[in-house]
């Protein structure tokens, strides 16, 4: 994987040992990008895409972004040339998509992860993961039940 840089060959290499390990049954090629899915459409998922597109199209692609409010989700695709913009619960059923980022704000961060792993997607978190260790716990054994990769930004 020459030329991948740490936080990309890191993320790309997690996801492949899951594969690898024959935890899921959804399969990435191993020459695809990663397509990410962004559920929030406010600042930190601002920062988060701005990083992801130093990154190799090779690599990642934002494919898809979800948000409360049609019209910042709408705006945030156009910024971002996303190519599609719709709404939460669409974004977890979304093929196209295999991991989510959440940037959303955090006293939903829950509801968020758990709607995520109980449609089959990976998650990339922001912090904190949860407001409870109880609800930590709880999602963190709903990602491993599951066999989906969870990790805390």
């Amino acid at each position: 994987m020459a030329g991948m840089t740490g936080l990309s060959l890191f993320y790309t290499e997690c996801l492949r040992r899951e594969i690898e390990e024959n935890l899921v049954i959804q399969k990435l090629p191993s020459d695809a990008a990663l397509n990410w899915g962004i559920l929030g459409a406010g600042l930190i998922s601002h920062d988060f895409v701005i990083a992801l597109r130093t990154l190799p199209k090779t690599e990642h692609q934002v494919v898809a972004v979800a948000s409360s409010d049609t019209g910042r989700g709408k705006a945030f695709a156009e910024k971002f040339n996303i190519p599609k913009y719709c709404s939460y619960e669409e974004l977890t059923q979304d093929k196209a998509v295999d991991v989510i980022y959440i940037g959303s704000i955090n006293s939903v961060h829950y509801d968020h992860i758990k709607m995520c792993l109980l449609a089959g997607k990976r998650v990339l978190c922001e912090k904190p993961m949860c407001l409870t260790l109880k609800k930590t716990k709880e999602i963190i054994h709903l990602a491993h039940d599951k066999g989906l990769f969870l990790m805390e930004a």
